[in-house]
């Protein structure tokens, strides 16, 4: 029963889709639809308007590819329905899946304190800051290389050629007369373009691949990490308080996972893989089709 039972809070947040609903069902004849979860369809529009919705930085990494991004937001749907549907199962009141969630959250937070920031203490955030220090660090010096062009695809195929062999050279990327490639040294006293000093913050790890859209120019930016030292920052009030929030906000995406896969006690649904993939294959293609316009907007 929602609201009633005490659990652990475990951190790390769960593959919810995953851990909810039924894979490798038939194909539904209406393709927008991702998911069903007790009755209720989670529709392609309905995960790209949560991935829309959220202001993000709009820069493709590893773990921030589209693809990537899409599966995340569909995960959190996908969780919300359950939680909703158990919500009104137990004899909550609400028109709507906001209403209900925005009731249960009330509950579950007045229920378990340790999901408020305010709730940890000092020792407990400095041993998750030796563990997550890494996430709250700057680039103190980078070794980069990078790529401007201004073809959408051959930005996408250098990024996946890249991505594919970081050993690769400029040279090798299959690049137009007219684009541009160089080395960088990433410092605080370096003059670099804006562009390459945002990717490289947004990469930061030893041979891995970041691109985005220059949204002044129309230029897509591609930067290679070569080397890279962080600087961690001093341990002060402000930094235990981001500390804090984000311990918080893992405890409760934890703790709503763990109350999502309670509820259902198994399968609560399909999962309608074809769809899902043809959906994260379309937000790919919508990366490149973006123009400067569009860039400027989601920054």
């Amino acid at each position: 029963m929602l609201g009633l039972t005490r659990r652990t809070v475990r951190s790390g947040a769960a593959a919810v889709a995953a851990a909810l609903l039924l894979g490798g069902c038939a194909p539904r004849t209406d393709p927008s639809v991702l998911a069903t979860v007790d009755g209720a369809e989670i529709t392609a529009g309905a995960v790209a308007s949560r991935m829309d919705s959220t202001v993000e930085e709009y820069i493709w990494t590893g773990d921030a590819a589209p693809g990537e991004r899409a599966r995340r937001a569909l995960d959190v749907a996908v969780r919300d329905a359950a939680l909703a549907a158990a919500a009104r199962d137990d004899g909550a009141t609400g028109s709507s899946q906001s209403e209900l969630l925005s009731g249960l959250l009330v509950a579950e937070r007045a229920a378990h304190p340790e999901l408020d920031a305010a709730s940890v203490s000092d020792d407990e955030a400095r041993e998750w800051f030796e563990s997550n220090g890494d996430d709250f660090a700057q680039v103190h010096h980078a070794e980069v290389t990078w790529v401007a062009v201004d073809d959408p695809d051959t930005a996408r195929a250098a990024h996946a050629a890249w991505t594919a062999d970081p050993r690769l050279g400029p040279a090798d990327l299959a690049l137009g007369d007219e684009d541009t490639w160089g080395d960088a040294a990433v410092g605080h006293d370096s003059e670099i373009h804006v562009m390459v000093e945002r990717l490289v913050n947004a990469v930061r790890t030893e041979g891995e691949i970041g691109l985005d859209l220059d949204a002044d120019t129309g230029l897509w930016w591609l930067v290679r990490v070569d080397s890279a030292a962080l600087a961690e920052p001093e341990w002060d009030e402000v930094l235990a308080g981001r500390v804090r929030t984000a311990m918080a906000h893992e405890r409760e995406t934890a703790h709503l996972a763990g109350l999502a896969q309670e509820a259902c006690g198994g399968p609560c649904g399909e999962l309608h893989e074809e769809n899902v993939d043809a959906f994260v294959a379309q937000r790919e293609r919508d990366y490149f089709a973006r123009d400067a316009r569009t860039a400027g907007s989601e920054a």
